[in-house]
């Protein structure tokens, strides 16, 4: 997966844009700035969003080419992000560190989403928050963006189970416009979420 990622991100164009998802900049201007996560963030449109409201960023992904598109797009933002390159299946983060992690996307085998999902619920402070946009199993149909495996997709059910100490203080799903770059456009599916760790 790593090739297949890197391939794509060689490319001179974002394929995901340069403006945040939709969902997490609408939660970016109304949560107080602190530090933030942001998970497998590609070419760094979220983060960098974040950081010119004032976030202290932090992002990872495994792709060296995704993080010299971020940090570049960073620079000419004027602004400065912290990224990482690193593997999801060797995760390790700290626990208690982070105000918010945002999550645009993250679609992950069975046997790693869970390990995943909890490490990042852990790395958040008491009342920390954490704001996902994803595709839902009724995605399949649309191909206008995800996976083509129904296990990478999701649903309430699933995520409740995966991020069992937090609560939802936001959830939707339903059909809606995307419009991210050319592999994530069109009418979709998804779930958007914010929950608040107890």
């Amino acid at each position: 997966m790593k090739e297949f990622w890197e391939e794509r991100f060689a490319q001179e164009e974002y394929i995901y844009g340069t403006e945040p998802n939709d969902f997490i900049r609408e939660q970016l201007d109304i949560i107080n700035p602190g530090n933030g996560l942001f998970p497998a963030e590609g070419e760094g449109r979220n983060a960098v969003y974040a950081a010119s409201k004032g976030w202290n960023v932090q992002c990872f992904d495994y792709s060296e080419n995704a993080k010299e598109k971020a940090l570049k797009l960073a620079s000419g933002k004027g602004v400065k992000i912290n990224y990482n390159i690193t593997d999801l299946a060797h995760l390790n983060l700290a626990a208690k560190v982070y105000d918010a992690a945002f999550i645009s996307f993250l679609h992950l085998s069975t046997d790693l989403r869970a390990k995943v999902h909890q490490q990042i619920l852990e790395s958040l402070k008491p009342g920390g928050k954490l704001v996902m946009e994803v595709y839902h199993k009724k995605q399949l149909p649309y191909r206008t963006g995800g996976p083509g495996h129904p296990d990478m997709l999701y649903t309430r059910e699933m995520l409740e189970k995966d991020f069992g100490k937090a609560e939802f203080s936001f959830y939707d799903e339903g059909e809606r416009e995307v419009k991210e770059g050319r592999h994530h456009h069109g009418k979709a599916y998804t779930i958007r979420i914010v929950l608040k760790k107890k």
